[in-house]
């Protein structure tokens, strides 16, 4: 490669590093067109005394207090299979360590929490809530997690008045 080639590919490389680095810079300091905090994620639904209540209705997030790698993510998958909505997964940062399993709740009559509470073999713990429970049922899986009820219910009838948080779609802006 003569001089005026290595000239020329040498500024032909800066002229695209300079140019690469101006359109990320404005990329990264554009707007996102929306505040994050301004986006509803979920619409509330009220749930009347003798309405069913669908596993499609509730998200449950699930924690791991125990040793068994990928739990919560396999619980998780195993309830979306019987129609529940897969909330955050993830090592427990409750204090709260089942046996088994641990709903936290401040309501354990809630038709969703025992929705929830039935899937499960075992005894299941009710303990009051000490991380975030917002918008979905928090599930705490102990050492002793002994798995889901193959004959478990996808829904029942809500025994009192409750409410849920059904996930949002925005059809003309999907991607959020």
């Amino acid at each position: 490669m003569n001089r005026l080639q290595q000239t020329l590919v040498l500024a032909g490389t800066a002229v695209v590093f300079v140019g690469g680095a101006a359109l990320g810079t404005q990329l990264l300091l554009a707007p996102t067109g929306a505040d994050s905090d301004d986006i509803a994620t979920c619409e509330t639904q009220a749930i009347a005394v003798g309405d069913l209540v669908q596993s499609s209705m509730i998200t449950v997030d699930i924690f791991n207090a125990g040793e068994t790698a990928g739990l919560a993510n396999r619980v998780r998958i195993n309830l979306e299979d019987r129609g529940f909505l897969g909330g955050r997964i993830g090592n427990s940062g409750s204090d709260v360590s089942p046996a088994n399993v641990a709903i936290l709740t401040d309501n354990q009559e809630d038709p969703t929490v025992q929705l929830v509470a039935s899937q499960f073999n075992g005894d299941v713990e009710f303990a009051e809530p000490d991380i975030d429970t917002e918008d979905a049922v928090t599930v705490i899986l102990g050492s002793g997690y002994q798995d889901l009820r193959a004959d478990a219910p996808t829904e029942i009838e809500a025994g009192q008045e409750t409410s849920v948080c059904v996930p949002t779609i925005d059809l003309e802006n999907p991607e959020g």
